[in-house]
């Protein structure tokens, strides 16, 4: 067995850490539990400027976590505003915003095996779509580009018909059949369906004032939480809304407006996929099948602006990243399904997406 990195410490050596958000380079490598089902990676943006992006794991057996996993994996920082991370089979994805970069990595512990530097603007989320074929999105360009995953090369781009340089913005990725769905943020107010055999956008479809999140439900379908802009936007202002997209049609099935400025960074979905969680101010939750949007939270923010949400996919717990003041450190909190919270730990400076990880399925080849 590989894991040589991320998580066995003992529950002495995480008391005596305290949990810090930052190990020094010299610390030695935690390493996986082989019995863990899942883990919870964090991927901490870090400030502009600064270059101080990191990772941190967590294991949701023992509630011990370990920061600055990349880095101590690696020997090197991470890079400036970390993004996303996307786990494909053997390989970990990470996407770093600002550095232009995308590292390949070990799925077991993080270990670089390269990283593609040329031809990214503002690199986003990552998708494998193919046989050594995926798709980048970006911030500030109206082009995904095409990448060889095996000479780790962008090798082509994908340019979203209406969509402008100075404006352009595409953010996460969905895979269904043939087709790429693509919400696009930034001053836009659509999603894109790209088929992954010609390489070029075949529909559009508007649902709103710049498409912040996307989800599949357990039909296939899609669920996409806008954020309405912001006022003096040249693109306007709306009030944010979910929205329901059916595949088989790409139409807009169904949709729910919120209140002019409710605050909506974040969608997620269950494992069974037929429960919506969402902030929008507060945590709210409701099932795929309901017809009007919860009148009462599940989980009171009490006036937090939290960043980032997912739900376990094994045990349903749900985790909301707090970035605190974007300066410091940030930290996890960790509910039941039911909105108790449970546990909560420090991470590194605004954390604000996560990536599951399942080594069993890594375990089995």
């Amino acid at each position: 067995m590989k894991f040589k990195h991320l998580l066995n410490i003992s529950l002495a050596m995480a008391a005596a850490a305290s949990f810090t958000a930052c190990s020094d380079a010299d610390d030695p490598k935690p390493v996986i539990d082989p019995d863990l089902t899942s883990g919870l990676y964090v991927i901490c943006q870090g400030n502009f400027g600064s270059a101080n992006s990191s990772i941190t794991f967590y294991d949701p057996e023992t509630n011990v976590s370990a920061g600055e996993v990349f880095v101590n994996t690696n020997k090197i920082p991470l890079g400036e505003l970390a993004q996303s991370m996307t786990i494909d089979g053997d390989n970990a994805w990470i996407v770093v915003n600002n550095s232009h970069v995308v590292y390949k990595t070990d799925a077991d512990d993080l270990e670089l095996e390269g990283s593609i530097t040329e031809g990214l603007t503002s690199p986003r989320y990552f998708k494998n779509v193919g046989a050594n074929k995926a798709y980048i999105t970006q911030l500030y360009s109206n082009r995904i580009a095409i990448v060889d995953t095996k000479n780790l090369k962008v090798t082509g781009y994908i340019e979203v018909p209406g969509m402008d340089v100075a404006t352009g913005s595409t953010e996460m990725m969905i895979k269904i059949g043939k087709y790429i769905y693509v919400n696009c943020w930034s001053y836009q107010n659509s999603i894109i369906r790209i088929d992954t055999t010609t390489d070029k956008v075949d529909a559009s479809l508007e649902v709103g004032l710049q498409p912040k999140s996307m989800v599949m439900d357990k039909n296939h379908d899609l669920w996409i939480l806008t954020d309405g802009s912001y006022e003096g936007s040249p693109v306007g202002h709306e009030a944010p809304r979910l929205v329901k997209v059916t595949t088989a049609d790409f139409k807009v099935a169904a949709t729910y407006e919120m209140t002019l400025n409710d605050y909506t960074p974040a969608l997620a979905i269950n494992g069974a996929g037929d429960r919506l969680y969402f902030i929008r101010n507060d945590v709210y939750t409701m099932s795929i099948t309901d017809t009007a949007l919860p009148a009462e939270p599940l989980i009171d923010c009490k006036g937090n602006y939290y960043y980032g949400l997912t739900v376990d996919p094994v045990r349903s717990d749900i985790y909301i990243a707090d970035a605190i003041d974007y300066v410091q450190p940030g930290r996890v909190l960790r509910y039941n399904s039911k909105g108790e919270l449970t546990q909560s730990f420090a991470t590194g400076v605004s954390p604000q997406a996560f990536c599951w990880y399942d080594p069993s399925a890594i375990n089995a080849k």
